[in-house]
């Protein structure tokens, strides 16, 4: 196994983080952690020898506020509804996916970010059937050949309403908790 950890400052908060492949690598674990002098942090592990993933640490300060400078907010998306995001200020919005019925195998994440250009893309990723990523534009990208009109029972679509909103629909049978940052 290959070993990657980042950390936040002194005195920033961990918000969420995440794993980069490096060539051929695949993810064995990632998970959150704290230092042992308090600072919060994010654990990857490769399970390729000589590949190493790399791990990042996204953080806040006390008030909401990123590293970079950017605010942040959190919510909830209720099941079978949407939630409009005001993009104009963030880079990244990371979202948690619950399945709330039992039959249903979506429980999840979606890193939704946008890059130097400014154009937004998205990851989604959940149950076998429910894996989708690519740009996110105004026809919308939905996981589990959903539709923005018809998003699937255990699926999320999201779309780039303009250049500054961003609608997160979710399905009849999963809710989501988000912090866009």
């Amino acid at each position: 196994f290959q070993i990657s950890e980042a950390f936040c400052s002194a005195g920033e908060k961990r918000t969420g983080g995440g794993c980069k492949e490096s060539g051929s690598a695949y993810m064995y674990e990632h998970y959150p952690i704290t230092h042992a002098d308090g600072r919060e942090g994010w654990h990857c592990s490769s399970g390729s020898t000589g590949t190493l993933a790399q791990s990042y640490a996204i953080c806040c300060t006390a008030s909401g506020v990123t590293s970079s400078g950017a605010s942040v907010s959190t919510g909830d998306i209720a099941t079978g509804s949407s939630v409009s995001i005001d993009a104009s200020q963030i880079n990244q919005i990371q979202i948690h996916v619950t399945a709330t019925s039992s039959g249903d195998a979506f429980n999840g994440s979606a890193t939704i970010a946008k890059d130097k250009n400014g154009t937004w893309h998205a990851a989604i990723a959940g149950g076998s059937s429910s894996r989708v990523h690519g740009q996110v534009t105004t026809s919308g990208l939905c996981t589990s050949s959903g539709t923005m009109t018809s998003v699937f029972t255990g699926g999320m679509c999201v779309q780039l309403v303009n250049s500054t909103s961003i609608l997160i629909k979710l399905g009849s049978s999963v809710a989501a908790s988000y912090i866009a940052f």
